[in-house]
């Protein structure tokens, strides 16, 4: 999965790895900055839901806030 968003990052925004991310040499590079614009959120979308999930989990693991306790009904 990360192979994928680093290849579409890649062919899609940056063209710097061709060598890395030969299987993305076919997709179109991006230089219209309205669709850059769209894109590069929508490219970060799963960077930052990873962070908020991430976030959670270590938070339920320390348990600081006694998440466990509330989701367990208890």
């Amino acid at each position: 999965m990360a192979y994928t968003e680093e290849g579409l990052w890649d062919s899609l925004v940056w063209n710097s790895r061709k060598e890395v991310f030969f299987l993305f040499k076919y997709f179109p590079s991006l230089s219209e900055k309205n669709i850059l614009a769209f894109m590069v959120p929508l490219l970060a979308l799963p960077q930052l839901t990873h962070y908020v999930i991430d976030g959670f989990i270590w938070k339920i693991k320390n348990d600081t806030y006694s998440w466990k306790e509330t989701t367990l009904g208890r």
